[in-house]
C-alpha cells in the first residue's frame, strides 16, 4: 500500500476566478464584529488586521510546532498512521477560513480533485481518470463551503446581538 500526496498539502493556490468572496465574507463579518464590540476605530482595525495576520502567518507555524511537538516522526509510522497523520494536521488547518476557501477553489477548478485528504493506491485503482463533474465537485467541497457560510453567519449573529445589547445614550 503506497500512498498517494495530499492535494490541499501540496501549497497554497490563487483565488483565481472566484475572487476570494468566502474569505472576504468571512473577515468582513469578523470586521463589523471588531467594529461593534470596541468603541475605538483604531483598537478594532489593529484587532482585525492582528487576527488575519496570525491566521495567515503564525497560524501555520504553530500547528507545525505542535504537531513535531506531540505526535512522533512520520518517518517511524506505517503507512495507515500517516494517513491518520496527515488527516491530524488537515483537521487543524481547516479552522482557518483560507485553508477553507483554498480547498474550495482547488477542487471547483481543477475537476480532477476527487478528495481533500491523503489517498491510498488502493482508493485510486477503481477511480476512472476523467474530470468529475461541477455536482459532484460541490459535494467533495460542502463541508468547507458550509464552514465559510457558518463562520460568517454566526460573526454577524453574534455582531447583531452584541450591537443590541449596547445601551445608546445621546
Amino acid at each position: 500500500m503506497s500512498i498517494s500526496p495530499s492535494n490541499s498539502l501540496a501549497g497554497a493556490t490563487s483565488p483565481g476566478v472566484t475572487g476570494g468572496l468566502g474569505v472576504d465574507s468571512s473577515i468582513t463579518a469578523a470586521a463589523v464584529l471588531l467594529s461593534v464590540k470596541f468603541r475605538q476605530t483604531a483598537t478594532s482595525a489593529l484587532t482585525a488586521i492582528a487576527i488575519w495576520l496570525f491566521f495567515t502567518v503564525f497560524y501555520q507555524i504553530l500547528v507545525n510546532l505542535v504537531i513535531r511537538a506531540l505526535l512522533p516522526d512520520p518517518n517511524t509510522l506505517s503507512e495507515g498512521q500517516i494517513i491518520s497523520y496527515n488527516n491530524i494536521i488537515l483537521t487543524f488547518l481547516r479552522f482557518v477560513p483560507s485553508q477553507l476557501f483554498t480547498d474550495a477553489t482547488t477542487t471547483l477548478l481543477m475537476p480532477s480533485v476527487r478528495s481533500l485528504g491523503p489517498l491510498t493506491m488502493e482508493q485510486m485503482a477503481g477511480a476512472i481518470p476523467a474530470p468529475i463533474s461541477v455536482r459532484e465537485s460541490l459535494l467533495v467541497v460542502w463541508p468547507q463551503v458550509s464552514g465559510l457560510i457558518a463562520a460568517t453567519v454566526v460573526c454577524f449573529a453574534l455582531s447583531y446581538y452584541l450591537f443590541m445589547r449596547r445601551e445608546i445614550r445621546t
